[in-house]
């Protein structure tokens, strides 16, 4: 019940989404999408995961966000907001998530790193290709401090893939090299 996408870059339509087949094959599709996005996720040192979204990942997280709330209502709106985290082919998007469990650590921690998206980057050979908010306004951080969850993205060159990706901030930083399962991992077996 995953769709096929004869493109990867377009935007997802209320054609793609069919509640009742996605209750029904629930169960077979979750084990599959948790395997493709495991094999696009990245450790940025001990606090920070990325996750290099994919068409299908936004699928996923529609239908899934409206199953958990018993809801068919808002489709639409909900397509609106997410479609902008689908990559382009000149445009990785990501979701950033800080890993801090604890309430009171989570407060100090993002309040220091209210900045970090300026400091975190790719890199393609030597070139560094720093990450931006998504330019859409459904996706305003906190303004004192970063958020736990950030929808982010890096423009880049068409055709380039980065080796790498960075975050040099003053409170956090880390190097972690991105695997080629990560760019290869486009099937859901």
């Amino acid at each position: 019940m995953i769709p096929y996408f004869s493109s990867l870059y377009t935007p997802l339509t209320l054609q793609d989404f069919s509640f009742k087949k996605y209750s029904q094959e629930r169960g077979v599709i979750i084990p599959k999408i948790l395997r493709l996005k495991q094999k696009r996720r990245v450790q940025l040192g001990p606090d920070l995961s990325i996750t290099f979204e994919h068409k299908v990942l936004v699928w996923f997280q529609i239908h899934e966000m409206l199953w958990a709330e018993r809801r068919t209502q808002g489709l639409e709106e909900e397509i609106k907001i997410y479609n902008p985290l689908i990559p382009k082919p000149d445009i990785l998007t990501i979701t950033a998530m800080w890993e801090y469990i604890e309430p009171e650590e989570r407060k100090y921690k993002l309040k220091n790193l209210w900045n970090f998206i300026s400091y975190l980057y790719v890199k393609v050979e030597d070139k560094k290709y720093f990450s931006e908010l998504l330019s859409e306004d459904s996706w305003i951080p906190e303004e004192d401090r970063a958020s736990s969850v950030n929808f982010l993205r890096f423009v880049l060159p068409k055709k380039v893939l980065p080796h790498s990706i960075h975050i040099h901030h003053p409170h956090y930083s880390a190097d972690a090299h991105i695997p080629e399962t990560v760019w290869s991992s486009f099937e859901f077996s």
